[in-house]
């Protein structure tokens, strides 16, 4: 028997505290989670879900690829993976997990090919255990973030490769994770394989500990799942909102408290110069609908909820999105987008690609560390542009609409730039299912 390393004792200390804080701390933590939960009126499946109670199916046969995306944005990049893996191999069993009840929405409407969706157990020891002999994947596939400690270790005793796939980086994170050598390269190394979009995010992978020859660069799949809005949907969806052809239209999607009171500023300033003008204001979290339209009442702009243009002509001139799954749709109506959680910090951005790839001139605050590079591509085509408040938003909504032209021609150079990034989905699948046949049997 050979001795231990004194880096394989670090690793094992490093995972014997974490198991003991789950230990310690979920007698008293599960059950404040279960009062949370009920305090706001949350439905008792997705805790069954998370304390592993609802155990996914039994998918013997050494074929299940186990995807987890923690919410949303993250499922709209799994999404073009999965019919890639799905339409190259039509017997991988695919299981999606998430860790939000938007997610788990979003999954139930976009993945109706996945052999079980559901919401992931806490990263409790036990939890995660139950689940992984139950399910006995021979891959896991984890998008960006949001992978934990026991999911990755389970899985690979029970023989799966783990896979980390777009992983993301910024230099605030980076900076964190700098603090915790021995952590990052505990929880990286559980890996066999992780890719990601540029040299820039593989040095500071390398840096946090990860091995170097694991790690590959592969252009972003969410190039694959865009798409734009068809004219003829577009004209419908105008019509709705009784829009004529030319009629200006600032979609803000995605947007944080406070980003509200700066769009709604500088609405007001452009509504009287542009007395047709229409904001559409999709809050991040659909809670906070009604708290943003007060917000629209106490600044005097009449609203209106995007639900009751369903049954209603168009009565105001903000309509506030209060459904699930309509922005990226919503974009393809716009003369100008602005994206959220940019404007204040940290900010961290969302996705710019979805109102890009519709041709229209995009706005975002300056803190888009996640979505950093593309930004920079955007603004290097002059198809997006900071603002740092109403009134660069008034300034660059103006200059949009006073000159169409140089801004559709920004936008098109966009446009075709995002056509030579596609294609990345159909290698990430041929590489999940080169190591779906290479996996080792679970130990059951």
């Amino acid at each position: 028997m050979q001795p231990v390393s004194w880096q394989g004792r670090v690793v094992k200390g490093i995972s014997s505290l974490y198991n003991l804080a789950w230990t310690v701390t979920a007698p008293f933590a599960l059950p404040l989670l279960l009062l949370v939960k009920m305090a706001k009126g949350k439905k008792y499946a997705n805790i069954r879900e998370r304390l592993s109670l609802l155990p996914p199916a039994d998918c013997a046969g050494g074929s299940t690829v186990w995807c987890h995306a923690i919410s949303v944005g993250e499922l709209n990049a799994l999404l073009p993976v999965a019919c890639a893996i799905r339409d190259q191999n039509s017997s991988a069993h695919l299981v999606i997990t998430t860790q939000t009840a938007a997610g788990l929405m979003t999954a139930r409407r976009r993945f109706p090919f996945a052999r079980t969706i559901m919401c992931a157990p806490l990263d409790h020891p036990w939890l995660v255990k139950r689940f992984v002999r139950r399910l006995r994947p021979s891959v896991l596939l984890v998008m960006e973030t949001g992978y934990w400690p026991n999911m990755l270790s389970q899985a690979s005793l029970q023989g799966a490769v783990n896979i980390l796939c777009q992983a993301r980086m910024s230099q605030k994170s980076f900076r964190r994770w700098e603090r915790f050598p021995g952590v990052s390269r505990w929880l990286l190394n559980f890996f066999n394989c992780i890719t990601v979009e540029d040299a820039l995010t593989r040095d500071r992978f390398i840096a946090m500990g990860a091995d170097g020859d694991r790690l590959r660069i592969i252009p972003n799949t969410k190039y694959d799942g865009l798409e734009t809005l068809p004219g003829d949907n577009r004209t419908l969806m105008r019509r709705r909102l009784g829009l004529d052809p030319d009629d200006p239209v600032l979609v803000a999607g995605s947007t944080h408290q406070g980003e509200e009171r700066e769009l709604a500023e500088a609405y007001g300033v452009l509504r009287a110069e542009f007395p047709q003008a229409v904001m559409i204001l999709a809050p991040r979290r659909i809670e906070r609908v009604q708290e943003v339209r007060r917000q629209m009442e106490d600044m005097h702009l009449p609203s209106q909820n995007w639900k009751d243009l369903l049954s209603h002509n168009r009565s105001a001139g903000v309509v506030i999105v209060d459904t699930m799954g309509e922005l990226a749709a919503l974009y393809g109506i716009a003369t100008v987008a602005f994206v959220g959680n940019s404007l204040f910090p940290p900010g961290g951005g969302h996705s710019l690609l979805e109102p890009a790839v519709q041709g229209i001139p995009v706005l975002h605050g300056p803190f888009v560390d996640n979505f950093a590079g593309v930004a920079s591509q955007l603004g290097s085509l002059g198809a997006a542009q900071v603002v740092r408040g109403w009134e660069d938003m008034v300034d660059s909504v103006r200059r949009i609409l006073r000159t169409p032209e140089d801004c559709r021609a920004a936008s098109l150079r966009a446009q075709r730039w995002i056509e030579t990034q596609r294609g990345a989905s159909s290698i990430l699948a041929g590489l999940v299912l080169k190591n779906l046949s290479r996996a080792r049997p679970g130990r059951g």
